[in-house]
């Protein structure tokens, strides 16, 4: 099957000028072009620019996806190289991931002190508020008590 420029823009919901800036820097393998000079994308097409996304998604720097690329229009594939590579690009998630969950858990808890503060101050005529030292102090007992910069690695 093939597609149109707008149908791959669409699917991908990516722009134009995107795919433009991935043709020139080298990213893309060569795109057909039809009989009036429209470039025509194959299924395999928008499967390669789908990785770049997920790679771009995850901060690879282009010329990393560029030497990745290289590998791949050498004649043996060069699976090896890049195989270390796809290795590579796991480890680099694996540590956002980790990131994340870390992220996750301290909103996770402010989330909760805001909801206990609310609370406290529901039917009150006087507004209990928390100055940001109070709020520091609760954070940073959470973090000794959960051991958090060890723990969550």
């Amino acid at each position: 099957m093939e597609f149109n420029i707008k149908e791959v823009c669409k699917k991908l919901n990516i722009t134009k000028d995107t795919l433009y800036y991935y043709e020139d820097e080298g990213l893309l393998p060569k795109i057909e072009r039809n009989a009036i000079g429209y470039r025509v994308y194959t299924e395999d097409d928008i499967s390669h620019i789908y990785l770049i996304l997920c790679l771009r998604d995850i901060d690879i720097p282009i010329r990393l996806i560029k030497n990745y690329v290289d590998l791949l229009e050498k004649s043996d594939g060069a699976i090896q190289q890049r195989k270390e590579m796809v290795l590579n690009f796991k480890a680099i998630i694996a540590d956002k991931i980790k990131k994340y969950k870390k992220t996750q858990f301290l909103l996770d808890k402010k989330l909760d002190f805001l909801i206990k503060t609310e609370h406290e101050n529901v039917g009150s005529n006087e507004l209990k508020c928390y100055d940001y030292r109070a709020e520091w102090e609760s954070f940073k007992n959470l973090f000794e008590e959960e051991n958090f910069y060890e723990k969550n690695d």
